[in-house]
């Protein structure tokens, strides 16, 4: 008998073939379902990996933003320096000529050699002064700055609320007196 003859097969070679068939589909589906799985897996990976790399990227360019903030304000802060340096030199300058004025040549030409030495003196210590010394000393002098700010808020908020306590201790003495005062 030839088994490929549908209207020749016996009932158990028919119930096999359909427990192979069952057994061929279920297998394909477990497969089908791991391989669901392992794509929804490896898709939630690579979502995390995407966020966990635009949230780097996003603190990466704050980092950045921030640093080109603090460098502008580091050289409007130092503008403002020399600006503040110039016109207190000039000042002095003007204060000097005033005090030493009395008409003469000679004045004259002491305030230009004056001036030349000061030019010079400076320009001999901007060579001897190391950018790092310089930048040491103007962060101590910030320091020194903030501090002293800080100082003094501390001694102004201490005055106001010692004048507050003075203010309510006398008008409780007054109350006081008021009602001792009226029969």
């Amino acid at each position: 008998m030839d088994s490929t003859n549908p209207v020749e097969l016996k009932p158990y070679d028919n119930e096999q073939q359909l427990y192979m068939a069952a057994c061929i589909i279920q297998n394909a589906y477990r497969h089908y379902r791991q391989r669901m799985k392992f794509k929804q897996l490896l898709e939630k990976k690579q979502y995390h990996a995407a966020a966990l790399i635009q949230s780097y990227y996003r603190r990466y360019k704050q980092h950045c933003y921030f640093k080109r903030i603090q460098r502008a304000a580091i050289l409007i802060q130092k503008q403002f320096r020399k600006y503040r340096s110039v016109r207190d030199k000039i000042a002095e300058d003007q204060c000097y000529i005033r005090k030493h004025s009395y008409g003469t040549m000679n004045t004259l030409l002491q305030l230009h050699s004056f001036i030349i030495s000061t030019k010079r003196c400076a320009a001999y210590s901007e060579n001897c002064i190391t950018e790092n010394d310089v930048l040491f000393w103007k962060q101590t002098l910030a320091a020194m700055r903030i501090q002293n700010a800080i100082h003094l808020k501390r001694h102004s908020a201490a005055r106001i609320i010692q004048k507050f306590m003075r203010n309510s201790k006398n008008k409780l003495h007054w109350l006081r007196y008021r009602r001792l005062e009226k029969p």
